[in-house]
C-alpha cells in the first residue's frame, strides 16, 4: 500500500505541476476556454485514476462519507460525488429513497475511474418512526402486524432499487435495544421486528457477494437467530457520534459489543461539523476541536482488543467548506490513517 501511496503523491504533484506551468500570466481573448488537466496530459492522469484504483483495492483503514444527497440534481459542489476526495473509499447516499438520476451517473463515474463505492441506507427505526407517525396522522393505534408489513414492504422496496440501479451494497442500520426488561409478548414482536428486516440484508448479501453490506447499530443488541447477520457483514460501524474526546471511543465501542460480536470490522463514526449552524455541537469534541481528525487519530492507534477497520464521517458534504481547502478534516483523517511513505 505505501508504493500505491508514493505513486499517488508523485502523480499528483506532477499533475499539479502541470497545471502551474500554464501561461496564466499572458492576457487571452474573451473566447478562452480553460483546458483540465484530463486535456493536457490525459496519459498521466489516467495513471493517476490507477493509482487511485490500486489504493482502494488494497487493505487500508477505510473512510466512509455519509452525505445527505438531495433529490434533485445537485446544484453546488458539496452536493457532488465527484467532488469527495478521491482517496474516499465508499460513499453512502442517506436519502436512498429519492436519488436523482444524476447522482447515479455520477456514482458510476467514480466506481469505474477511481474505484469508489456508492452504497444505499436505511434504518429500521426510522421505518419504524414513519408508520407510528402516519398513525397519529390517520388517528389509528399502532399494529404490530400492520408494522410488519410496512418494514417488509419498505426493506423490499429498497432491495429492489438498489438492485436496478446497480449500487455497489447496502447499509442497514439498527441501534436496538436490550431484551432483558422485555416481557415475553414484547419480545417476541421484538425479535420478529429484527427478523423481518435483517432478512433482507441476508439474502441481498447471500446473493450479491461481490456487494458490499455494512451494519450500522449496536452489535450486543442483535438477537442470535438473526440470520448471523454481524457475519455476513463487511464492516460494522459503531454509533460514537456522542465522543467527546479521543478516549470516548474506546468507551462507546467497547459498551456496545459482547463476546459473540466478530472482531476486525470495527468502524466508528463521527459528524461533520456544521458551521452554518453556531449552536449546533456535532462534531465538535468538549476542546473545540474536530471530531473528524480525533477520530483519526484513534483508529491509527493500535488496540490488542480488536482491530479498528476505519472511519464513518456523517453529513460529509459539511466539510466542503473550509478555510484551508476543501474536505479539510477528511482530508486529514485520511492522511492519518494512510500516511504517505514520503516525508
Amino acid at each position: 500500500m505505501k508504493n500505491t501511496l508514493k505513486t499517488i503523491v508523485l502523480l499528483s504533484t506532477a499533475l499539479l505541476t502541470t497545471w502551474a506551468c500554464s501561461d496564466w500570466t499572458r492576457q487571452e481573448p474573451l473566447g478562452f476556454r480553460y483546458q483540465t488537466i484530463q486535456e493536457k496530459n490525459p496519459g498521466l492522469y489516467e495513471q493517476y485514476l490507477e493509482s487511485i484504483r490500486q489504493y482502494h483495492s488494497t487493505e487500508h483503514p477505510v473512510l466512509i462519507a455519509k452525505i445527505d444527497n438531495p433529490a434533485r440534481a445537485a446544484s453546488v459542489c458539496a452536493e457532488r460525488l465527484d467532488c469527495l476526495p478521491d482517496s474516499v473509499d465508499m460513499v453512502v447516499l442517506n436519502n436512498s429513497s429519492n436519488i436523482h438520476f444524476s447522482t447515479i451517473d455520477e456514482a458510476k463515474t467514480i466506481r469505474e475511474t477511481k474505484g469508489i463505492r456508492t452504497l444505499a441506507y436505511i434504518s429500521l427505526e426510522n421505518l419504524v418512526s414513519e408508520y407510528r407517525g402516519l398513525c397519529e396522522e390517520d388517528g389509528e393505534e399502532y399494529s404490530h402486524s400492520d408494522c410488519i408489513d410496512w418494514v417488509e414492504s419498505h426493506t423490499r422496496e429498497f432491495i429492489h432499487n438498489v438492485r436496478n440501479l446497480d449500487l455497489d451494497g447496502v447499509v442497514f442500520s439498527y441501534k436496538g435495544r436490550s431484551v432483558i426488561p422485555l416481557g415475553a409478548t414484547e419480545k417476541a414482536q421484538y425479535i420478529e421486528l429484527q427478523n423481518t428486516f435483517f432478512e433482507f440484508a441476508a439474502a441481498y448479501k447471500e446473493s450479491h457477494a461481490a456487494k458490499t453490506f455494512i451494519f450500522e447499530g449496536t452489535p450486543k443488541y442483535v438477537t442470535e437467530d438473526e440470520y448471523g447477520i454481524l457475519e455476513l457483514a463487511d464492516y460494522i460501524i459503531f454509533p460514537t457520534e456522542a465522543a467527546t474526546g479521543i478516549p470516548s471511543f474506546s468507551f462507546l465501542v467497547e459498551n456496545d459489543i459482547d463476546s459473540t460480536t466478530p472482531a476486525g470490522k470495527f468502524i466508528i463514526s463521527a459528524h461533520a461539523i456544521d458551521d452554518p449552524d453556531e449552536l449546533s455541537t456535532e462534531g465538535i469534541f468538549s476542546d473545540g476541536t474536530s471530531a473528524i481528525r480525533g477520530a483519526a487519530l484513534w483508529v491509527n492507534r493500535p488496540s490488542e482488543k480488536y482491530e479498528k477497520a476505519g472511519l464513518c464521517v456523517n453529513h460529509a458534504q459539511r466539510d466542503y467548506y473550509g478555510l484551508e481547502k476543501n474536505y479539510a478534516d477528511i482530508r486529514y483523517a485520511i492522511s492519518v490513517m494512510n500516511p504517505s511513505p514520503l516525508k
